[in-house]
């Protein structure tokens, strides 16, 4: 028998998958020639092998660059001193924090590894964190092929390499994800009959929603942007009659995260010594969002 002829699971067959992903049949399209599970398997098993083992071969190829160079001098301060220099940079003070502690426990003459291998365990989080979220909301073997993209994405790759935010950043956004889908699940979509299970798992999505915001906003501002954009979707979801309960927890979820930025803002912004913003042409800007998404660069020297 092979793997599409295999009985639907409940979480194979969400409505929330039936919504985003319309059948082939529904479709009116082709069926496609089957393809036996264990080659899809076997296609992001690999592919996620060689990405890592790629990111570990080449962790040491470059030397620290300028941005690293800022972190390392910044976790060397005392706390105080670091909070306070990173908000003068525009840094949120997060990530230099976890990082400050993992750093403490390796010997002084490991700083490159002991840096960068902090992002490679949140890049590997991450990864670890995408599958099921995958496994929730995209079918069958689509979601084994996401997981490959993620796994092999440049941008992710390059960032796992150095002793910046951004693994951390990216581990946060894709639980802030998948509790924003778990609660779709739950109210929008009816995954299934209400039972006494339900609540608990509502309260658990939305803390998790809240508290991931909360931390996200401690390492970088750019987080506002994931959230901000799924505060437009319940917008458009409520004045079409979805349910309330998750515009009001993506509500509190940004708020929080405002909690931690508008002091930081405040006070980078009235500090004497302060970095602006570097100005960027549009076409520029562009570039780096069509670059992120599939991580697919044009050229990029840094390998």
């Amino acid at each position: 028998m092979s793997a599409t002829e295999l009985p639907e699971s409940p979480e194979r067959g969400s409505p929330l998958k039936t919504a985003l992903w319309p059948s082939d049949r529904e479709q009116g399209a082709a069926q496609p020639r089957n393809i036996p599970m264990k080659w899809h398997v076997a296609l992001a098993v690999t592919s996620v092998t060689l990405a890592v083992g790629f990111l570990l071969l080449h962790l040491h190829n470059n030397g620290f660059w300028i941005d690293e160079l800022y972190t390392l001098h910044s976790i060397r301060l005392g706390w105080r001193e670091m909070v306070l220099e990173r908000l003068h940079r525009g840094h949120f003070p997060g990530y230099f924090a976890l990082v400050r502690l993992w750093y403490s426990l390796w010997p002084e003459t490991q700083f490159e590894l002991a840096l960068r291998s902090f992002s490679v365990l949140f890049y590997l989080g991450a990864l670890a964190s995408f599958w099921p979220l995958a496994r929730r909301v995209i079918p069958g073997p689509a979601a084994l092929f996401a997981v490959t993209l993620f796994a092999c994405n440049n941008v992710a790759l390059r960032q796992a390499s150095e002793a910046r935010m951004y693994t951390v950043a990216l581990f946060l956004a894709v639980w802030i994800t998948r509790a924003w889908c778990e609660l779709q699940l739950l109210h929008n979509f009816h995954e299934a009959p209400p039972t006494p299970n339900t609540v608990p798992r509502e309260k658990r999505w939305r803390l998790i929603l809240i508290l991931a915001t909360f931390c996200g906003f401690l390492v970088s501002a750019t987080i506002g942007v994931l959230v901000g954009s799924m505060l437009l979707v319940e917008l458009y979801n409520v004045r079409r009659g979805g349910d309330r309960r998750i515009f009001k927890a993506v509500v509190l979820a940004l708020l929080a995260g405002l909690a931690v930025f508008i002091p930081g803002a405040v006070f980078h912004v009235e500090t004497a010594v302060r970095v602006g913003v570097s100005s960027s042409k549009p076409a520029v800007f562009l570039a780096h969002i069509v670059t992120l998404m599939p991580g697919l660069q044009i050229w990029d020297d840094y390998y």
